[in-house]
């Protein structure tokens, strides 16, 4: 089932001042919380897709959520595809073992991204977009969870329509993700400032900041 919700547009600060990671003073906040997350998009909708149902494989493939998922290079194994209620594909930087490049575009432009992962190699893969209409920047994943599982939400400075999956080496690296969200603002929302985020967040205890730059 498609989870659809709607939320208030009130901060809970103590929920809000925790697995905040990292903020960028140009492009965007990372989250590793999904509360906090979810806090920091108050007033958005957010879908959010279990991948309750399966997808044969393919180059190109359209999830429950609306999102459609494009491998670079000719799928192998299991690669895009959706099985056991999660979401399978493979990076690999020279296209041999995996794709190159898994592009995610959206049914709509979003202001935030969110999803769980799990088996995450350490520096391979990586998760690009243009956060703040200026430009794109570059994440690796494992670095930002933490390790090969965790969750990853983001919060762009502007809407975006699409993020690209890709490898730092030639290594391939199977992963998975479950739940992925993604959020709307309405007509009468503007995309939160992230130095409001930040702002208010500083008011919860045990918050670290480091400032994150472009990368290109």
């Amino acid at each position: 089932m498609i989870k659809k919700i709607s939320f208030p547009t009130v901060l809970t600060l103590a929920t809000l001042g925790v697995g905040v990671l990292a903020q960028s003073a140009d492009a965007l906040t990372l989250f590793t919380d999904r509360a906090a997350w979810e806090a920091a998009i108050a007033g958005a909708t957010i879908t959010t897709d279990p991948f309750d149902n399966n997808i044969a494989q393919g180059q190109s493939i359209t999830l429950d959520s609306g999102i459609i998922s494009t491998n670079s290079d000719p799928v192998r194994f299991d690669d895009n595809s959706v099985s056991g209620g999660i979401y399978l594909n493979a990076t690999d930087g020279d296209g041999i073992g995996g794709s190159e490049t898994i592009t995610w575009d959206f049914p709509e432009p979003i202001s935030a991204f969110a999803a769980d992962f799990t088996n995450v190699d350490d520096g391979d893969l990586t998760l690009t977009g243009n956060f703040d209409g200026t430009g794109d920047v570059t994440l690796t994943v494992f670095d930002e969870i933490g390790g090969e599982d965790g969750f990853l939400g983001i919060v762009g400075e502007a809407n975006f329509s699409s993020i690209v999956f890709g490898n730092n080496t030639t290594s391939a690296d199977v992963f998975q993700i479950d739940n992925a969200s993604f959020a709307t603002q309405s007509t009468s929302e503007s995309v939160p400032e992230p130095s409001s985020i930040i702002a208010v967040a500083m008011l919860g205890s045990g918050l670290l900041l480091t400032k994150r730059g472009k990368k290109n």
